[in-house]
């Protein structure tokens, strides 16, 4: 069964690991070329993370730790510019792909697609022509924010009064700027206010890349209900997200049956067109049943056995994820 991973983070350990290190066959990553091809992905997303101030990045470049919009920019540079590196290393394998028909293109040449996304548009720094910058750049998916208040809005939050804040008035002037450039908007990390404007705003598919269900794991990172929904009469998607704390709210075991349980409530809630895979390889931590591309198979066989109809298998393995790139 092929499929389409809408979040992963393997772009920063990759840095970390230095030079040498290859995507082809990288040991210490969840995701390389080889674990790919054994669990026959047919595009997998490497998301452009922005690290904080708090993060270590010492071993990446001991000159550079990303505080303001200028040091964002080149970081960002830098990571687009090492993934690309390895798409041209390992061109034999693996190739960009920025919308459905290329993906379909590079998998009739035997070839896995790379796409490039955005985790914490900070860097557009309320400006709607770094998003066109950004956009040039080869970002055409987007997560708002990550866990700091940015020009958008505010993240998801434990305190009820800071959850509900809306969305920034540039926010709301960036996400109808984002449909009209056809940039796909991800609400994952979004507070629920924010979730809220942008289904109110955009007129186009939305999508949660790595979220499950609030309902099945109290975390405010989880979507409720009227979320699930909203994302569904967008025409968008939902990734299942294989990080322990997201699947049963505490813990660090991250097991198929608890995956199964988020997948039926998010059917139940949305309907079959929002189920999609989202891992966060290389983004969580814990003891994964699935712990790399390679386990993906288990996730869809433990499906069948359920009793899910192969056409509901489908739909989230790689069909859903793949409409949101049509255009």
């Amino acid at each position: 069964m092929k499929y389409i991973d809408l979040h992963a983070d393997t772009i920063l350990p990759l840095m970390q690991h230095g030079d040498q290190a290859s995507l082809y066959d990288d040991p210490e990553t969840h995701i390389n070329i080889q674990k790919l091809q054994k669990g026959d992905a047919l595009a997998q997303c490497f998301a452009v993370w922005l690290p904080d101030s708090n993060f270590d990045l010492m071993d990446v470049d001991p000159l550079f730790s990303p505080q303001n919009h200028e040091e964002d920019m080149a970081y960002i540079h830098q990571a687009v510019n090492r993934l690309n590196k390895e798409i041209n290393a390992n061109s034999a394998h693996i190739a960009w792909a920025k919308n459905a028909s290329s993906i379909r293109e590079n998998h009739e040449n035997g070839k896995i697609s790379a796409i490039l996304t955005l985790e914490d548009a900070r860097a557009v720094n309320d400006s709607l022509d770094n998003l066109t910058y950004l956009h040039h750049l080869g970002f055409n998916m987007m997560g708002l924010i990550w866990n700091h208040e940015n020009c958008f809005g505010f993240p998801n939050s434990l305190n009820p009064e800071l959850n509900q804040k809306s969305l920034k008035k540039f926010g709301i002037e960036a996400v109808q700027y984002m449909n009209d450039l056809n940039i796909t908007i991800d609400v994952s990390h979004l507070n629920d206010g924010g979730i809220t404007d942008v289904l109110e705003h955009s007129q186009k598919p939305v999508v949660a890349t790595h979220s499950n269900a609030r309902a099945l794991a109290l975390h405010s990172r989880n979507l409720i209900d009227e979320h699930i929904k909203g994302i569904a009469n967008t025409g968008g998607v939902i990734g299942l997200c294989i990080s322990p704390r997201f699947l049963n709210g505490s813990g660090d075991d991250s097991t198929i049956s608890d995956m199964i349980r988020h997948l039926d409530y998010l059917y139940n809630k949305g309907g079959e067109d929002v189920l999609a895979i989202g891992t966060d390889f290389d983004g969580t931590t814990g003891r994964f049943e699935i712990g790399s591309p390679a386990e993906v198979p288990k996730l869809f066989e433990r499906l069948e056995q359920h009793g899910w109809p192969l056409k509901r298998i489908e739909k989230l393995a790689y069909q859903n994820a793949l409409r949101i790139f049509e255009k």
